[in-house]
């Protein structure tokens, strides 16, 4: 009885086993661009909230280019719609008005040089002794081991 389209026991292991094998490949690639989106989505909320720390206010110019205005807007002294700006979605902070996963300037930003860090995320967002995404004055973002100068740094150039 050759050819009556029985499913056998070798057919059932060939299909399993090239199940097995897309899910070996997929799996790492979806948690690869979670981690990648996550990523994203932390410097896109470090740099809007530095450029609205920027903008003036009522007309006036901010003088301190937004040293204590960054921390206004990340405690809360307006009320948002959605609080996921200052929320870094790798943290499990709540969103509420005066929480934040994000440590701004810690002193004027007239003296600070371009290169340094203005803005950071806190400690142990991105995972224990990982580091975390990094602002500088000049706009710039990069995500950083927690062994990079440049988180080392920021942790001496922000606060919470």
């Amino acid at each position: 009885m050759v050819g009556t389209g029985n499913f056998t026991l070798r057919s059932l292991m060939v299909v399993t086993v090239a199940i097995a094998i897309s899910l070996a490949i997929l799996i790492p690639l979806v948690y690869r661009s979670v981690r990648m989106q996550r990523s994203v989505e932390c410097t896109s909320n470090l740099r809007v909230l530095w450029q609205a720390s920027l903008l003036p206010r009522d007309g006036v110019p901010f003088g301190d280019l937004g040293s204590a205005r960054f921390l206004g807007l990340q405690r809360g002294d307006r009320q948002w719609h959605d609080y996921r700006l200052f929320t870094c979605p790798y943290s499990n902070d709540p969103l509420e008005a005066g929480r934040t996963s994000y440590r701004g300037p810690a002193m004027s930003t007239n003296s600070m040089k371009d290169g340094d860090p203005v803005a950071a995320d806190k400690e142990g967002n991105h995972g224990a002794g990982r580091g975390g995404t990094v602002l500088n004055k000049a706009g710039d973002c990069f995500e950083v081991q927690a062994t990079d100068p440049a988180w080392i740094r920021a942790r001496t150039t922000t606060r919470e």
